[in-house]
């Protein structure tokens, strides 16, 4: 080996193991596998694996005779869990898992499990992936297919491709295939490519499954142990096999330290060679074992004889250990030992495990004692094998444990490792005042079903955790940066944790951000005062701001008016504040907040401004330092002294500038003398006026007589008019002398665009500043430039409330994408701000934004390690097998498990003649139940949701077997909808019924779920597509929402004919789809309404009140009607569950705990409905006053132009039941009729949710489109 094999000692800088993940044998130790930390406990208790081969892999014709006479017997360490594994939550097709290879997905799991434990920020990141596994095992659930071409996929490279695909991993991605020595092979990899800045992090596994048939070959070839166990060192003769898999996360230790993440351990070295031909393949030689170690320890900071503890290989054929003495030896002894004597050889893991038991001995402090050593004269060598629990000290002058592990494979591969412990990072630093703040916590999975149990298990925690909330929060923080769905709450001191928000799904690429900041408005007295005594960075900025304040006025804004700390002020700031409090306190508080949002990880990728945000926004934009943009705010406040006290005001009109302008004629009309001004442009329908305060007035009064919004300002500053020419001088001179004390460009590092232009800012200037006071604010112009560049921005209001964030949404942006660290309530109550900040942070992380600090949110800097939290909730099963079978001797037996599974509850509790509904089956989980029925009897998830008990359907059984029902028979070649894929990410079309012919698909109600679809599927012999709302589907605006659905429907079906159905609320959106496919040149054959109509919106049940007429939109008071009518459908109906779902969904719109589907459904609900009346109006022209009976004589032109057949089933008990007899020409034959005069109405009798279940709607639905 050349001396300058590391050229210098950086290369050579520690690693640390920042996560492990681990599925080991505990033979008759436990029931279960162990994972990491059981581990530990099982070596220090003495436990020992070994246990007969499974019956299920046993093969007695495979024992040969070479093995019977060497009393070979199947014995071993083996993994109860070997086969199940959770397909779904890594969004594997149920095909792509079948044809994994077990130790494909063990690796996948163990490395997603290890990367949890990590904490790291892994997805699309430069992560490096080095691992060994038996990919040949999927021999063991198939045979070989020479033809099939995605056979190749089980293949031992393509196993590292699988997993770098399904983990997002961008970095190296290696599989290694080195017997015994695998894994640390692999690790040396990974160490090295780390050390070279090839990957910033890596994991490295291991998997070892024992899944052959002919395993008893496998034993009869190789050196097996004539006992059950292997026996380590001088009594070595021969290995137990055993199985196991384990993955680790490394990553270089200055930047485990900068991260706060927990070290387990440290690798300071690591060297492997091959034996070339010094000696045999079988029999790896000393020498060679040697010198592995010695490439191991070259170029550290640590030699041989700092060695407290060394791990050895210590079994079968390696056993020849006597080079340990020649080359660790010293006046005081060595301790060695093996994990192998616990468990036997684990194959390519054997080196992980090692490891595993080397970090152990970092954390405990304690050697665990070796097993299966009987004998041995080793203190002549100064060696001995602690055969009990010892203590381990540290020689080294570091005061950290050393440790050394060496491992051999066959074919001559031989290799070493030198580990060390780290000195105790001390008690995790808490916040020494979180016992009355208040805590954020996160929860995320990767599918919606584990991040919702992620948050109950999150919620079960906060209570046996209640004095760790911030290690709590710091440790879900961390976790949830790898997930894909993410949802979260926050902790108030005394109370129970609030029901997590519902899990939401997080684009794979992440966002750009952009930062708002506003202008005057926002203020008022009580801002930031939480902040300010909650967090460090807050309250300095605020200070050295005043500082800057007192130095340029000779007064404190805290200490003179009471401001952001509890004082007693010096004088009483007025109802609307003059402006040379509001510019500086504004400019105050904005540029605090950014400095706490930017102190947390949070930046921006887009910086606007409006009015007199921008102000701020010189300092957040890099174009200047914050006391020069606070100078500027004070120099603002100053000069428009003059403008205040020339009687000026403000107004917010919605209506867009045509409107504005008309209504500033009126009041001003040609001559007068007064200025009013369009002051802003807010968004398309909004805008401000600024002025004379009576011409403002006025404007207002003509606004309200219009059925326009209109208010006014809490100002006396009439920025953006021709009042400011009143202070341009002075305002001039102070702005020039404030540029002239700060010299050089001040132009933005980061992309800004002005709203003095409506375009991308170069620079500030003096002679901008102006501008951005004089000129009107093209705010709506700014955001649109914004919105085509970056389409799916987000954005977070930087105001002490939000004042921009409504218009934003108006021109576009999506509601959950658009946030505001603080607000201002009418009642001022304790952690409410902290609350809103925190809430803002929670909403930033689920919109997938991974860069929040959480260690310094909390005040921690590290994390602890003393909170054990659940495993991870996989949903595991085995694959390929069917739904379960009842057995032929117990079937009342089975069906009474399958009931009691799938309700989760216990036994003891249940009563069999009790409706199964009264155990708190709501719909989601009746269609699962009804599924899993499937091989005892055939249900309807509607009818478990009515009075049905265990014994109704025991009888049923009996029915069944006896033959005295009839079963219907269907064709085989029609495929029905399987329950597990119900949710998969994406999944838009839902194929129910399958059997090639034209399917009639069919839409959802208000709440987005194709449920009441599913429940029905099959009584269709005919084909039966649903649609249902996923995170990706835009619900709003509404055309988008349509658009959606139908390039998912020509996706799906790209040729006609068409046939689409409208349950309930989709009945418009239905229509809109129809038109769209006919003005595609497509033929829609069948359109049918199913107890609902278009009209039904314009009749007196949900008619446009007068809000909604002056908005032209639903307004809040119109949304609450609607949810008033649905809500008395559901308590009409009998069922209990329908009456639970009426108070879920009320919950769920006033904002309290509800099912986290039930929070989706009212989402979907509110914009579906936004959007529907939005719709609406504008079928009128803009200019035409809009009236119940204008609406509707637009809705029937409109109608009138879809070519599609129509057919209206309505219920006796549905919707038709609530409307007023003098009101039904709205909705009965008259009103339907005069919309869709040739359509076909069929009155099916029940209520609204017994439609989809009428004989009537099944048959004529199926046959009537064929007979036109």
């Amino acid at each position: 080996m050349s001396p300058n094999f590391y050229t210098s000692l950086s290369e050579k800088r520690p690693v640390a193991i920042v996560g492990i993940a681990a599925q080991l044998p505990s033979g008759t130790h436990a029931q279960h596998d162990l994972d990491y930390k059981q581990f530990v406990e099982f070596l220090l208790n003495k436990g020992e694996a070994y246990e007969e081969l499974p019956r299920e892999r046993s093969n007695s014709t495979c024992w040969s005779e070479d093995a019977s006479s060497r009393n070979t017997s199947p014995h071993g360490s083996f993994l109860k869990d070997t086969g199940s594994f959770d397909h779904v939550e890594f969004g594997i097709s149920n095909e792509e898992a079948r044809n994994m290879a077990l130790s494909t997905k063990k690796l996948l799991e163990l490395s997603f499990l290890s990367l949890i434990d990590a904490g790291i920020n892994y997805r699309g990141q430069n992560v490096g992936w080095y691992a060994s596994g038996t990919a040949h095992d999927v021999l063991s659930v198939a045979e070989l297919d020479d033809q099939e071409g995605k056979s190749a996929f089980a293949s031992i490279p393509c196993l590292a491709d699988e997993i770098s695909r399904h983990l997002d991993l961008r970095g190296p991605c290696v599989p290694i295939d080195a017997t015994c020595n695998s894994s640390l092979t692999a690790l040396h990899l990974a160490v090295q490519a780390i050390r070279a800045g090839e990957c910033d992090a890596a994991v490295v596994a291991g998997c070892h499954l024992v899944r052959f048939s002919n395993f008893a070959q496998q034993l009869s070839d190789s050196a097996s142990a004539r006992e059950c166990a292997s026996r380590l060192f001088d009594a070595a003769d021969g290995l137990a096999i055993g199985e196991g898999a384990i993955a680790v996360v490394l990553k270089p230790y200055d930047a485990a330290i900068r991260d706060g993440d927990h070290i387990y351990g440290n690798i300071l070295g690591t060297g492997i060679n091959a034996s070339g031909a010094v000696t045999p393949v079988s029999h790896p030689g000393s020498d060679m074992r040697v010198d592995a170690m010695h490439r191991a320890y070259l170029g550290i900071d640590s030699e041989p004889n700092d060695v407290d503890y060394i791990e050895i290989h210590g079994v079968g054929a390696f056993a020849d250990d006597s080079w340990i003495s020649q080359n660790f030896g010293r006046d005081r002894e060595v301790l060695i030992g093996s994990v192998a004597g616990n468990m036997g050889h684990l194959g390519n893991v054997s080196f992980l495990v090692s490891l595993c038991k080397a970090c152990s001995m970092f954390e405990t402090g304690v050697i665990p004692p070796s097993v299966n050593f009987p004998n041995g004269a080793w203190d002549k060598c100064n060696l001995r094998v602690p055969l009990e629990p010892t203590h381990i000290k540290a020689r080294s002058p570091s005061g950290k444990v050393t440790i050394s592990i060496s491992s051999s494979g066959v074919g001559g591969t031989n290799g070493h490792v030198v580990m060390q412990g780290i000195l105790p990072q001390g008690v995790d630093q808490m916040d020494v005042q979180e016992a009355v703040h208040s805590t954020l916590l996160v929860a995320g999975g990767l599918t919606p079903r584990s991040a919702s149990a992620v948050a109950a298990n999150l919620d079960c925690l906060s209570d046996a955790f209640a004095d760790q909330l911030a290690a709590l929060s710091t440790i879900c923080g961390r976790r949830v940066r790898q997930m894909t769905w993410r949802s979260y709450a926050v902790t108030h001191p005394g109370q129970k944790i609030p029901r997590f928000s519902s899990p939401v799904f997080v684009p794979h690429v992440r966002q750009p951000m952009v930062f708002v900041f506003p202008g005057q408005g926002p203020q008022h007295i009580n801002m930031g005062r939480q902040l300010f005594h909650r967090y460090t960075v807050f309250r300095d900025t605020i200070l050295e701001l005043d500082a800057c304040y007192r130095d340029a006025t000779g007064m404190s804004l805290i200490q003179q008016v009471g401001l952001f700390d509890d004082v007693h002020p010096l004088q009483v700031l007025p109802a609307i504040w003059p402006s040379s409090i509001i510019f500086p306190a504004m400019a105050m508080i904005q540029i605090a907040l950014y400095d706490l949002l930017r102190s947390l990880g949070l930046r921006a990728d887009v910086f606007v401004g409006h009015s007199a945000g921008e102000t701020p926004m010189l300092y957040a934009s890099g174009a200047g330092p914050k006391r020069m943009a606070m100078e500027i705010a004070i120099a603002q406040g100053q000069a428009l002294s003059a403008v205040e006290k020339a009687g000026g005001a403000m107004a917010a009109l919605s209506c867009d500038a045509a409107q504005a302008r008309s209504i500033i004629h009126l009041v001003r009309p040609t001559g007068e003398r007064g200025i009013l001004d369009i002051a802003s442009y807010n968004a398309s329908g909004a805008v401000a006026i600024s002025g004379h305060e009576y011409l403002v007035d006025r404007a207002v009064e003509i606004a309200a007589s219009r059925g326009i919004s209109a208010r006014k300002l809490a100002t006396r500053v009439a920025v953006h008019s021709g009042l400011m020419d009143l202070c341009q001088a002075e305002y001039f001179s102070r702005i020039k002398e404030i540029f002239a004390r700060y010299p050089g460009e001040h132009k933005p590092q980061v992309t800004t665009y002005s709203t003095a232009t409506g375009a991308l800012l170069e620079g500030f200037t003096a002679n901008y500043f102006w501008h951005n006071f004089r000129d009107p604010v093209h705010f709506a112009q700014a955001f649109e430039a914004i919105c085509q560049t970056c389409p799916h921005a987000s954005f977070v209001e930087v105001s002490p409330h939000p004042v921009l964030s409504t218009y934003m949404q108006e021109m576009g942006a999506q509601p959950s994408s658009v946030v505001c660290p603080m607000s201002r309530s009418k009642k001022y109550e304790d952690f409410q701000e902290e609350r809103q900040f925190l809430s803002c942070l929670g909403k930033i992380v689920a919109m997938g934004y991974n860069s929040v600090d959480f260690h310094i949110l909390n005040g921690q800097d590290t994390i602890s390690h003393s909170i054990e939290l659940p495993p991870y909730p996989f949903g595991k099963r085995q694959l390929g097998s069917p739904p379960p079978s009842p057995p032929p001797d117990s079937p009342r037996d089975a069906l009474r498990a399958t009931v009691l599974h799938s309700l989760d509850i216990d036994p003891s509790s249940f009563s069999d003649d009790a409706p199964l509904s009264s155990y708190g089956l709501d719909s989601l989980a009746a269609g699962r139940l009804a599924f899993a029925l499937r091989p005892f009897v055939t249900l309807a998830s509607a009818d478990l949701l009515e009075k049905v008990s265990l014994l109704d359907l025991e009888r049923r059984l009996e029915e069944k077997q006896t033959g005295s029902e009839a079963t219907e028979k269907v064709a085989p070649s029609i495929t029905y909808f399987q329950w597990d894929e119900v949710h998969k990410s994406g999944q838009t079309v839902l194929k129910l019924v399958d059997n090639g012919e034209t399917p009639l698909i069919v839409l959802h109600g208000a709440s987005g779920s194709a449920l009441p679809f599913i429940s029905i599927q099959e009584k269709f012999t005919t084909s039966l597509w649903a649609l249902q709302t996923t995170p990706e589907t835009p619900k709003y605006p509404f055309t988008a929402f349509c658009r959606f659905y139908y390039e998912q429907i020509k996706a799906a079906q790209p040729q006609g004919p068409y046939r689409l159905g409208a349950f309930c609320a989709s009945t418009l959106m239905t229509s809109v789809i129809a038109k769209m496919l006919e003005d595609n040149g497509d033929e829609v054959v069948q359109l049918c309404y199913i107890d609902h109509f278009p009209l039904l919106w314009l009749s007196p049940l949900i008619q446009p009140d007068d809000e909604a007429m002056q908005l032209r939109k639903a307004g809040p008071s119109l949304i609450q009607r609607l949810l008033d009518s649905m809500l008395a459908l559901y308590r009409a109906d009998p069922s209990p569950a329908r009456h639970r779902a009426a108070q879920d969904w009320e919950n769920a719109a006033n904002g309290l705990e509800a099912p986290a589907h039930v929070l989706d459904w009212w989402e979907t609900f509110n914009n579906l409905h936004v959007g529907i009346y939005e719709f609406f109006f504008e079928l009128l022209p803009p200019e035409q006053a809009p009236t119940l009976s204008a609406l509707q004589e637009a809705l029937c032109q409109w109608m009138a132009s879809i070519k599609a057949p129509k057919t209206i089933y309505v219920a006796q008990k549905g919707y038709l039941a609530f409307i007023p007899e003098t009101g039904k020409a709205g909705w009965e034959q008259y009103g339907i009729e005069r919309v869709a005069p040739d359509a076909k109405i069929i009155t099916v009798t029940g209520g609204h949710f017994n439609v989809l279940d009428d004989a009537a709607f099944i048959q004529t639905v199926q046959t009537e489109w064929s007979r036109r």
